[in-house]
This record gives C-alpha cells, structure tokens and sequence, in this order.
C-alpha cells in the first residue's frame, strides 16, 4: 500500500519498491520482482546484516596502497583486499576492525615484503607462532582475520614467493 515504508531509487527511472510486514520487497505494480533490479552505483548497508543473500558474480575492490617505507596501519575499513610495496624496515598494525562478534577479513598482496625486516603487531598470532618469510623479490600473499574487534588477528598465509 502506498501508506507502507518506501526505499526510492532515483537516476533516470525511478523503481519505487515497498516493504510488505518488514521482511521482504516487492515491486511497485509495474514490474515483477522476480526479475532483474539493477543498481548503478553503491548500495550502503552502514554495518547492517544481509541475510539469506546468493551472489553469482562477486568480485571485491583492491586497494592500491602504494610503498611503505615506515610503519603503517592496515584498515580493515580500506578493503578486503589490499596490496603494497614493503621499501623499508617496518611494522604493520591494524585500525578499524568490525565490532567483537562480526568477523573481518583483510587479504595483503605483498611485493618484496622480505627485503627488509618486517614487524607483525602483537596482536597478529601466526600458526606454531611463527611468522611467515617473506619473499625479498617477489609477491606473497597473507590473510588476517579477527573476531573480536582487532584483540587477536589471526594471521595465514595464502601463498610466497609468487615471482
């Protein structure tokens, strides 16, 4: 009914898309919503939960973070995926975990990560508690994930010495 919670869409078309009793979403009469709705632009959830939600096409953002040649912080809130240069003797820390109880997943494409000294912070804990050696010229790729707001990091690798 018109008198139910609206999300509008606006661009060239509007596709007006009404809440019926708060647990689903059907179109405004004109179109089926077994159909496509397709989105040019972001779609911002704000830290909300997506449930029961199938994806075919999923890819995710990289984000270039260019050399490092001092310590530096990874924000989770930057990507899930992220890449860099290590150019110097340096420690990598972690702002802007998700919440205790939410998990958050960062994914490092390092390249030459192993041609300097490089320094996990405390909270990353490695399998056998024994940091990767990363490659001095080449590419590795390591994972991070937390569960309870950045307090322990897991820290995995998924691969060294791509070169």
């Amino acid at each position: 009914s018109e008198d139910a919670p609206m999300v509008q869409f606006q661009g060239h078309h509007a596709l007006k898309l009404y809440l019926i009793g708060g647990c689903g979403l059907s179109a405004d009469g004109t179109s089926s919503f077994g159909e496509y709705v397709t989105f040019h632009n972001q779609i911002r959830c704000n830290d909300q939960e997506v449930k029961e939600a199938q994806f075919t096409d999923y890819s995710e953002t990289v984000n270039a973070g260019g050399s490092k040649s001092a310590s530096f912080n990874v924000d989770f809130e930057d990507g899930n995926v992220q890449t860099f240069t290590f150019a110097d003797d340096l420690t990598v820390s972690f702002t802007n975990p998700p919440a205790t109880g939410i998990a958050g997943t960062v994914t490092l494409i390092i390249t030459n990560g192993g041609a300097n000294t490089t320094t996990w912070n405390a909270a990353v804990k490695w399998p056998g508690d024994n940091a990767p050696a990363l490659t001095s010229s080449g590419v590795d790729i390591v994972t991070f994930t937390t569960i309870d707001a950045g307090t322990t990091i897991y820290g995995f690798v998924g691969g060294i010495n791509f070169s």
